[in-house]
């Protein structure tokens, strides 16, 4: 929809071409267009622009590119792009020409994608808020699930955890390391294979995801189940890069698991133990259809050997029994009662019998009548027999009780009644019988404390028995003696009663006390010793006892240690060290601070000092030792001496100050820096050193290093030799002994920082360059977001540097397919690994106006070989376009003008040269007639008329030259320099100056064919004016080259004449200026009344040749 328009400024005529008749919805029959009728067309706000753009265009020559917009003849708004063009010929306005482009779909297409932008804007907004809350909904689930979620960077070896998973190990957010194995080590030691063996299928490729199982261990030890999900991430070569999983805590669902299956395991183990069998009978299909394995078994049967008939029970009863069994069958099934619980005898199948114990319940269906019988028989036959003997054992009892030496007695759990005691219970408490028997033990006041005997009784009716128990009670007289007791329940007549045996230990207490008091004392010294010290047989070396010290030194258990040798348990490190200890340890009966090496449990080698003393104990010779760990202090020591000697050795000086700047140590390296001696630092200050540190504000750098606890900065220090180093001191606060400290650590950056300033001037010289360059230089992304670009490209936007990089050009550029055309040549360099060369793209700049570039776009490679950019270069080709635009336009004048000039060239032999022609022929016949005149006269007239003759034929030859074009004659293999001699020749032959050619080749042949035409016709004019009115006695003319143009010099020695003055006299002097700018040539004339006058073209070197 792009139509044309044209406006001659000399017939004041307008055209327009159909399709921007048809843009008005007019036709050229219905509408003749003028400038003012045109700009009616346009809107109010659009007509004020509009006619300003054509004012400009008219008095300035300045073209228009606008978007208006206008109302077509049937009042239709329409969105129109509007361009024009003035011609100016000598400050003149003769033509102007432009387009017409209906641009309202694509205004329409605009506001569209802009409400699509705001649309996008608030979904992304909308998005986002809903991921934010999906993020949120996701970290609360994790952390009631009891999910941790972590990552293996597998290629970095770096193991990343959340928060939830850290928690769940008892750990905080970053008391962890990123080190996989740090993490493996949390999984309990059993469960490491299970671990590395599903990491080796994922990393084998075997397979692409896990799931399994395993005990983790907390940071305060406890053990926590871990269900493991992981699944392998591979790159597209499929390298295993990463590793994703969750860890679901599973200790409550193990722990429940555990529960059940111990629960099931202690009903199977307790029916088989108690030989309990279940049954279930269905009485509504009268089938017996289940019988656990124990009820077969109770009656000596294999499983599903017994038969299910309903009353194949019935055979097994004793025959005795056989009515009760019914009895209580038929209650029971009839619903006269819900339960039934009855001891009948049966017989096993090898003819046996045996008790059993039967209860069953009902269960009744929805008609409320009896559906099902469930049940459950006991063997208790052991418990028969055990009836049986509890009588023969209740006699054996009764004897045993009453001649037993040791106190029993038996009294009522509730209230402490006494029931029996036997003889020695009397004689112990020293009461009679009759003062026991009936009466509590409150009131006989036994118990000197009673919530004794309400723990006793509270622990028997847990089920805990009570043995040797020792209690001390008071006896009749309210002495206290101290018994040993051994208690259990037992039911006697239906009331719970406890059966006490005692045994009188005073004797033995008082003998115990007095030895406890005396092993008291050794006890606290011997185990609250912070000192090892070990009791040992001088001879066997074996273990008598040792203290905790002792144990926590070495690492053992007492119970691993007492009873076994030092040799048994490998202590000594060296056999000939415990000789030689022992050798003499006999021989001086003792040892003070003997420096050892003992081996721990672990392996560990121990450096001790022993102290000896040789005792008695139960008439073996012993030892008793005492030990002073000092492995730690010898290896503070050994890495005292390594630290100092790297520290002397470090790279970086190192200086401890104190709180006042005076230094106090330094290493050898600050010494080397510094230029001076140990001695000589540390009697001096920072400031010494740094003088740019003044004394008043070293409090205030102290204060700042005292709250940051470390400081790192770059300073300047001066050397001994008065050179200054530049560093980067890292200065570190210390407390050290309730004393301040400063510790700085100097790294010598000179060099670096002359590499920096040498790298930012070479990057500064290389953005200037790019930046200078008027050419676009850019590089993108995959993602087609600049990541390098020059000055240029961010002027075409309208922008800077600093803010088109990580943008993209759709950031800038609203034309759609100009951005997708881009955007599909990036990815075609990217996909194929291969340069593109694009001989025209379009872009538009943020002025909105098109701009033409010539591209070539290449891939570049990271240093693994892979694409990850894409470099451009665009040449800006747009006024080469328009150039080639205006050769267009100018061949399509010059077809214009070569028809005119066919048509001139008609009139011209039609008319002019016709009638020279006749004028010719009448001189010719004038001839006759002066031959008939007198003598004398005939020379002078018949030479005249030859003159006459001559200079008519010379007028017609020129016409014919002319109308033929002497350019014919150099277009068709001529000789430029010949022709241009022979013209000046011709001129010159019956004048009186002489005239001078000078013609360099060279500079012949660098002329086109225009500028050559252009040249003969200048030298005819200049040649012309100089023969006819300068008086010249030397005229020379003379084509050479320069090194930027081809100079073309007219010269004569004439009169001269003022320049300024020549202004609207003549049109020779118009004409060659004229034709010197056709050929875009620099004409100049310089001349002065009676100093001659010289011409001057200067012609450009940039055309093709027309003359090799």
């Amino acid at each position: 929809k792009i139509g044309g328009w044209q406006f001659d400024f000399l017939t004041d005529r307008l055209w327009w071409s159909d399709e921007t008749y048809g843009l008005h919805e007019t036709t050229p029959d219905a509408f003749t267009p003028t400038v003012e009728t045109a700009l009616n067309f346009y809107t109010p706000d659009s007509r004020p622009i509009m006619a300003e753009a054509w004012r400009k265009g008219v008095e300035q020559g300045q073209p228009w590119d606008l978007e208006l917009e206008l109302i077509s003849v049937k009042g239709r708004r329409i969105a129109v792009r509007a361009t024009g063009q003035v011609d100016v010929l000598e400050k003149r306005a003769v033509r102007a020409y432009g387009t017409f482009q209906d641009i309202t779909e694509h205004k329409l297409a605009e506001e569209a994608l802009r409400r699509a932008h705001d649309d996008l804007e608030r979904k992304v907004v909308e998005r986002t808020e809903e991921l934010q809350a999906s993020q949120e909904r996701y970290a609360r689930a994790t952390a009631i699930g009891k999910v941790g979620v972590w990552e293996l960077d597998v290629l970095n070896g770096q193991y990343h955890a959340d928060t939830n998973l850290k928690e769940l190990f008892g750990y905080g957010t970053n008391e962890l390391s990123t080190d996989p194995f740090a993490w493996l080590r949390l999984v309990h030691p059993e469960d490491q294979p299970i671990a590395m063996r599903n990491w080796e299928l994922v990393q084998s490729g075997a397979v692409e995801a896990s799931h399994y199982e395993l005990r983790h261990i907390r940071k305060d030890g406890s053990i926590v189940w871990g269900d493991i999900r992981a699944r392998a991430v591979r790159d597209p070569k499929g390298r295993l890069t990463h590793l994703i999983g969750a860890t679901v805590d599973i200790t409550e669902r193990k722990r429940v698991e555990v529960a059940l299956r111990e629960s099931e395991e202690r009903y199977a183990r307790a029916t088989a133990i108690g030989k309990v069998g279940v049954w279930e009978w269905d009485l509504n299909s009268d089938q017996y259809y289940y019988g656990d394995a124990h009820l077969d078994s109770l009656f000596g049967y294999a499983r599903g050997e017994l038969s299910s008939e309903p009353y194949a029970w019935l055979s097994l009863v004793y025959p005795d029994d056989q009515p009760t069994a019914l009895d209580h069958w038929e209650q029971i099934r009839t619903g006269a009662v819900p339960m039934c619980h009855v001891e009948l005898r049966m017989v096993k199948k090898d003819g046996s019998i045996v008790w059993i114990d039967v209860r069953c319940h009902s269960v009744q269906g929805q008609n409320g009548r009896v559906a099902r019988l469930i049940g459950a028989a006991v063997d208790i036959t052991e418990r028969k027999h055990a009836e049986a003997a509890l009588r023969e054992s209740e006699e054996r009892f009764s004897k045993a009780f009453r001649t037993s030496p040791h106190p029993i007695g038996i009294t009522e759990a509730v209230t402490g009644r006494c029931i029996e005691v036997n003889d020695a219970c009397l004689e112990a408490f020293g009461f009679r019988r009759e003062e026991v028997i009936g009466n509590t033990t409150f009131l006989l006041g036994i118990w000197p404390k009673l919530e004794d005997r309400a723990r006793v009784i509270e622990r028997l009716k847990t089920g805990q028995p009570m043995r040797n128990m020792e209690f001390a009670l008071k006896t009749k007289s309210g002495a206290l003696r101290y018994f040993l007791a051994s208690a259990d329940l037992a039911e006697l007549n239906g009331v719970l009663c406890v059966v006490t045996v005692a045994n009188d230990i005073t004797d033995r207490k008082l003998a115990e006390e007095a030895l406890r008091i005396s092993e008291e004392r050794f006890a606290k010294a011997f185990q609250a010793s912070p000192h090892p010290v070990v009791i040992s047989e001088l001879d066997s070396g074996l273990v008598v006892d040792a203290n905790e010290a002792a144990w926590r030194l070495f690492g053992y258990r007492k119970e691993e240690v007492v009873g076994q040798t030092t040799l048994q348990i490998g202590l000594w490190h060296s056999m000939e060290e415990r000789a030689h200890y022992l050798e003499q340890l006999k021989c001086q009966g003792s040892i003070r601070n003997l420096e050892v090496q003992l081996r721990s449990k672990d392996g560990d080698i121990r450096m001790c000092l022993l102290s000896s003393e040789r005792i008695e104990l139960n008439g073996k010779q012993c030892i008793v030792t005492v030990g002073d760990d000092i492995t730690e202090s010898r290896r503070m020591e050994r890495a005292l001496q390594l630290t100092q000697f790297s520290v002397d050795h470090a790279v970086e000086a190192v200086l401890w100050v104190d709180q006042t700047g005076q230094i106090f140590n330094v290493n050898e390296t600050a010494c080397r820096m510094l230029g001076y001696a140990r001695q000589e630092l540390i009697t001096m200050t920072v400031h010494d050193i740094d003088p740019s540190l003044p004394v008043e504000r070293w409090a205030e750098h102290w204060k700042d290093v005292k709250e940051q606890g470390a400081l790192g900065f770059e300073a300047k220090y001066w050397s001994r030799t008065g050179d200054v180093l530049e560093t980067e001191v890292t200065f570190n606060y210390l407390q050290y002994n309730g004393k301040e400290y400063g510790c700085a650590i100097l790294r010598d950056i000179g060099e670096r920082k002359r590499a920096e300033s040498e790298l930012h001037r070479s990057h500064a010289f290389l953005r200037q360059v790019i930046d200078t360059d008027p050419n676009f230089i850019f590089a993108k992304d995959r993602t087609g977001r600049y990541a390098m670009a020059n000055r240029s490209i961010a002027d075409c936007y309208g922008t800077t540097v600093e803010d088109l990089i990580g943008k993209s050009d759709a950031d800038f550029n609203r034309n759609v397919e100009e951005v997708e055309f881009f955007r599909e040549k990036d990815l075609e360099v990217l996909d194929s690994l291969e340069e593109r060369f694009i001989p025209e793209e379009k872009v538009t700049d943020a002025a909105g106006n098109t701009r033409w570039l010539q591209t070539v776009k290449r891939p570049i490679f990271d240093d693994e070989g892979q694409v990850h950019m894409v470099l451009g270069a665009a040449t800006d080709i747009t006024e080469r376009k328009r150039m080639e635009e205006m050769l267009l336009q100018r061949e399509r004048d010059l077809h214009a003008a070569l028809q005119e000039r066919e048509r001139i060239s008609q009139d011209l032999h039609d008319g002019i040269l016709q009638s020279l022609y006749a004028v010719g022929l009448g001189l010719e016949a004038c001839k006759p007639m002066i031959r008939q005149q007198p003598d004398q006269n005939v020379v002078k007239l018949t030479s005249m008329l030859n003159q006459g003759i001559g200079q008519l034929n010379h007028v017609m030859g020129e016409v014919r030259n002319f109308i033929a074009g002497l350019e014919s004659h150099v277009i068709q293999g001529g000789d430029f320099p010949t022709a241009l001699r022979n013209m000046i020749r011709t001129m010159c032959s019956s004048a009186a100056a002489k005239c001078v050619v000078r013609i360099e080749g060279i500079a012949a042949r660098q002329l086109s064919t225009e500028q050559a035409l252009h040249v003969i016709n200048i030298v005819r004019e200049g040649l012309s004016n100089a023969l006819r009115h300068s008086g010249a006695g030397r005229i020379m003319v003379s084509l050479y080259s320069l090194r930027r143009c081809v100079r073309l010099a007219i010269q004569d020695d004439g009169l001269g004449f003022n320049a300024s003055l020549t202004q609207g006299v003549g049109h020779g002097l118009g004409n060659m200026a004229a034709r010197a700018k056709k050929v875009r040539g620099r004409f100049a004339i310089q001349s002065k009344p009676n100093e001659g006058t010289r011409i001057i073209l200067d012609l450009p070197k940039d055309t093709t040749y027309a003359h090799d």
